[in-house]
């Protein structure tokens, strides 16, 4: 099954690629791009590859949009129906126009609607000035509106990405299992984007999160949800739910009234603590 937390687990896999430090002759996504459209000039070339990582993430999460695989933004924008460029969802394709004239220049991948302006992520972009369509980085960038030409909005498993969910009124199960429930109320609750998943955790935790289902992914970039729960908690704030994330989360639970079991603040998500975390999350809904 294809999904948008597919498409945003893939895509910030790939933050940190640098097409200069590439061992081998032009890009990654170019070389996919040749071998599947038998252009091979495209595997060794610095063409830039910003639709080409679009069209590579989509197809390693299996999501097919019209128009894709391509190197050429304006064929995205040509073969899709658009969507109302504020309202933006996670897992959406986003054209920028650097120059007005309603012709993409460039293209990414949604990641957060903050209201004011879009998160997202892009492939042969800069991760500060410089070049923000042929810098040569897979990056995390900050847009305005001012830039974006339009929005497309592909179809995960045959239907179009769900509207953003309201929060759930009661009902979250006392069970002491942090799983896709749980995650998507604590999403909820926090504001960040609803998919159930605990994205970007380190391989390294994973003991000290007992509780953490299936829905926990392990790539070390963190999640969004982890960063505002360390913020409310006063730990320090990098998106990955360790130790010293549990003994802030447990000392603010005690603190106000939530019960951790008898260990108190040891630094493990565990059933205890996780139960007192869906009561807290209960009644922030009731």
């Amino acid at each position: 099954m294809s999904s948008v937390a597919d498409v945003l687990r893939i895509a910030s896999g790939e933050v940190g690629y640098y097409r200069h430090n590439d061992p081998l002759n032009g890009t990654k996504y170019g070389r996919w791009y040749a071998e599947v459209t038998g252009a091979p000039w495209f595997a060794s070339n610095g063409v830039p590859y910003c639709a080409m990582f679009v069209s590579w993430v989509m197809d390693r999460a299996g999501v097919g949009v019209p128009g894709l695989p391509t190197g050429y933004c304006p064929s995205i924008k040509a073969a899709n129906g658009l969507v109302d460029s504020r309202s933006a969802r996670p897992g959406d394709i986003v054209l920028f126009d650097w120059d007005g004239d309603q012709d993409p220049d460039h293209v990414g991948i949604v990641e957060v609607n903050r209201g004011g302006h879009l998160q997202t992520i892009e492939g042969n972009t800069s991760r500060g000035g410089g070049s923000q369509g042929d810098g040569g980085w897979v990056a995390r960038r900050t847009r305005g509106w001012s830039v974006v030409d339009c929005v497309v909005r592909p179809s995960y498993d045959g239907h179009a990405a769900p509207e953003p969910q309201a929060p759930v009124v009661g009902g979250l199960a006392i069970d002491g299992d942090f799983g896709p429930a749980t995650t998507a109320r604590s999403q909820q609750v926090f504001g960040t984007p609803v998919d159930g998943v605990v994205s970007g955790q380190h391989p390294a935790d994973r003991p000290f999160v007992p509780s953490a289902q299936g829905n926990w992914t392990w790539e070390c970039d963190g999640s969004l949800m982890v960063m505002a729960v360390q913020r409310m908690a006063g730990a320090d704030v990098d998106g990955l739910w360790g130790p010293g994330t549990n003994r802030a989360v447990q000392r603010w639970l005690i603190e106000h009234g939530y019960d951790c079991g008898p260990c108190g603040a040891d630094g493990y998500l565990g059933g205890a603590t996780t139960r007192a975390w869906q009561r807290w999350l209960n009644d922030q809904a009731a």
